[in-house]
């Protein structure tokens, strides 16, 4: 009898825990379902893949240098949704979109995206640039152009010219809009239980600033001390934009003159003449060179270069 009523109880258990697990699986089956509802946006490099966003690695942007990128934008809201992403061109100054207030950035956009964007869909849309057009402004540098996927954007007509000092820092933001079917109008935020969204993406850049001194020829390259030494140095504005600097000449490590090369054109060589008076020197070999001085230059390395040496002598 005992061991009959220790099998009843475990029969009992057993009927009870196979109902608790019907009960379960009835109840999931029939009870609502909650999925997180998203949108992803991102920005990808030229391979697709978050790298090699600018060529050979360098987010220094020269004049028609061509940037291609793709931005990544993925629905997971459970239904059909039209979207906006918009570009915008932004300095380090002025302000950016807040996640927390999901608030977007004031500036206007120059160029949009509208997408009709299917349930899980995902879309790679190619987002290729260049600068076509920068104009210096006192200490500061002005992007007045664009071209975006072939098109040509005129800043200053859109009224979105933007500069930067200070190293001239630029970056390229983009911003995700929801299109609200209650307000008719797109939005920057969505809502995922009861809770407000936003995405946005950017890129950093700055337009490229670079002066080089590409040659200094010393003639005569033997004088007699008091005799004058005709230095040629040849200079050029590898960056993007027309820039004024100083060029310097010395013998050893003292001074001959500085002459200013004034609004020399992006792309342009310039040559200039110096003329080392020799008169109270030493006798002895003294190594010439020039040295090119712009602020925010972003290769120092080429502002120097060093070449050739003038033997000076006694008068027979």
């Amino acid at each position: 009898m005992s061991r009959f009523r220790e099998y009843q109880s475990f029969f009992t258990i057993c009927v009870l825990v196979l109902i608790l697990i019907v009960a379960v699986a009835v109840v999931s089956a029939f009870w609502p379902k909650y999925e997180e509802r998203f949108f992803e946006l991102g920005l990808l490099g030229e391979g697709k893949k978050a790298e090699d966003y600018y060529p050979s690695n360098d987010p220094n942007i020269g004049n028609d240098t061509s940037v291609r990128w793709y931005i990544y934008v993925h629905n997971h809201m459970g239904s059909a949704q039209n979207v906006l992403i918009r570009a915008k061109l932004l300095n380090s100054t002025l302000q950016g979109p807040d996640t927390s207030e999901r608030r977007p950035s004031e500036r206007g956009a120059f160029f949009e995206f509208p997408l009709a964007l299917t349930t899980d869909e995902t879309l790679l849309l190619p987002f290729f640039w260049r600068i076509s057009e920068v104009i210096p402004r006192g200490d500061s540098i002005v992007i007045t152009r664009l071209v975006v996927n072939n098109a040509s954007l005129d800043l200053n007509k859109m009224n979105l010219n933007i500069s930067a000092v200070s190293g001239y820092s630029f970056r390229m933001v983009f911003e995700l809009w929801v299109y609200n079917e209650v307000s008719g109008d797109f939005e920057f935020s969505w809502k995922s239980k009861q809770e407000s969204y936003c995405a946005w993406s950017q890129m950093w850049f700055k337009v490229k600033v670079d002066v080089a001194v590409t040659s200094v020829t010393p003639s005569p390259t033997e004088v007699t001390i008091g005799e004058p030494v005709t230095i040629t140095v040849v200079v050029k504005n590898n960056g993007s934009v027309a820039e004024t600097f100083n060029v310097t000449a010395y013998y050893n490590t003292t001074e001959i003159a500085t002459q200013t090369v004034t609004n020399l054109a992006a792309g342009a060589n310039k040559t200039l003449t110096f003329t080392w008076d020799t008169t109270g020197v030493a006798v002895g070999n003294y190594t010439i060179k020039a040295v090119a001085i712009l602020a925010g230059d972003i290769n120092t390395a080429n502002n120097e270069k060093i070449d050739g040496q003038v033997n000076t002598i006694l008068p027979e």
